[in-house]
C-alpha cells in the first residue's frame, strides 16, 4: 500500500499539461505571424495594392487594344495602322 501512496504522490507532483509560460510564448509567436501576414496583405507593396495595380494595367491594355481595333475598323483598305494588322 505504501508503494501506491508514493506513486500517487509522485504523479501529483509532476507537471501535466500546458504551463502558463508555454501558452504566453505561443500567443506571442502567433501575434508576430499575424502581424507579418497583415503587413503583406495591406502594406504599401502588399498583395492588395499589387492587385489594384494589375487591375489598372489590365484596364489600360484593354482600352489601348480597343483603340487599335477601332482604328482598324475605321480604315477601309485594311492596311497596317500603328503596328496593328487587320484581316
Amino acid at each position: 500500500m505504501k508503494k501506491n501512496k508514493n506513486f500517487i504522490k509522485k504523479f501529483k507532483e509532476e507537471e501535466n499539461g500546458i504551463t502558463l509560460v508555454v501558452l504566453a510564448i505561443t500567443i506571442c509567436v502567433m501575434a508576430i505571424l499575424i502581424g507579418i501576414t497583415v503587413n503583406y496583405m495591406i502594406g504599401k507593396n502588399g498583395i492588395l495594392s499589387q492587385s489594384e495595380q494589375v487591375k489598372a494595367n489590365i484596364e489600360a491594355a484593354k482600352d489601348e487594344g480597343q483603340q487599335i481595333i477601332d482604328k482598324i475598323k475605321s480604315n477601309d483598305d485594311g492596311s497596317i495602322i500603328d503596328g496593328a494588322v487587320s484581316k
